[in-house]
């Protein structure tokens, strides 16, 4: 049997300690060899509303998954023989994007570099909820397993219209593969808004990365 990467993409704008413990729950829960980290340049659903560069989104990731001592920087997913000697990687390959990051092409991409593994995507539960809208998003069903992160016991989404448009077999193996992660309240709107309401964000994020957006800067001008 072919050992699993989990791919965890997201905008992470900024990372935070949720981000880190589903991550890290992930790995326990199917037995992974790896996270990869793997910050978008920039979300079709979420067009403007990214408010951190490309390259503060990915220093920050690699700044919370190195403060663990379990991380490596894999630059335009070229360095594959380093995967062996930690958890959690960040890829920056979507640097090569100068448009939108859409998933399907990201995973086929990422497929061929990581030939030699079992690829599974990991997003979150609010994402599920608009996969229908998610540009080829049958052909992605059948592309890599998908992984979903639901934050506590219940679910707070309605998934009938995601049910309306996707084949029920294919329907059941999403809800099949839905993981039960901590729930942790935080999210990177409301850091963003902390930080422009001089709140303070630490635990929220780690102090690496508090210490990177005060000296960057960053979010000062969030919405």
């Amino acid at each position: 049997m072919r050992e699993k990467l989990v791919i965890y993409g997201g905008s992470f704008d900024p990372i935070h300690v949720g981000h880190l413990i589903t991550a890290a729950s992930v790995l326990d829960l199917i037995n992974a060899k790896q996270v990869i980290f793997l910050p978008s340049f920039r979300q079709p659903l979420k067009e403007g509303q990214d408010t951190a560069s490309f390259k503060h989104r990915c220093e920050m990731v690699r700044l919370s998954v190195l403060s663990s001592g379990t991380c490596e920087m894999i630059r335009l997913a070229a360095n594959i023989e380093e995967l062996s000697r930690t958890f959690f990687a960040v890829d920056e390959s979507e640097a090569r994007h100068e448009g939108p990051s859409y998933t399907f092409d990201t995973i086929t991409f990422l497929k061929k570099v990581y030939a030699d593994y079992d690829i599974a995507w990991l997003m979150s539960e609010d994402s599920l909820a608009d996969l229908h809208k998610w540009y080829r998003y049958l052909e992605l069903l059948d592309l890599c397993q998908i992984l979903i992160a639901r934050r506590g016991n219940k679910s707070p989404y309605n998934y009938s219209e995601l049910k309306k448009n996707v084949p029920t077999n294919k329907f059941m193996d999403l809800m099949s593969s839905i993981l039960p992660t901590p729930q942790i309240e935080v999210s990177s709107t409301n850091i963003r808004q902390r930080v422009q309401m001089s709140k303070p964000i630490r635990f929220f994020v780690t102090d690496e990365v508090v210490k990177y957006i005060y000296k960057n800067h960053l979010y000062l001008d969030s919405k």
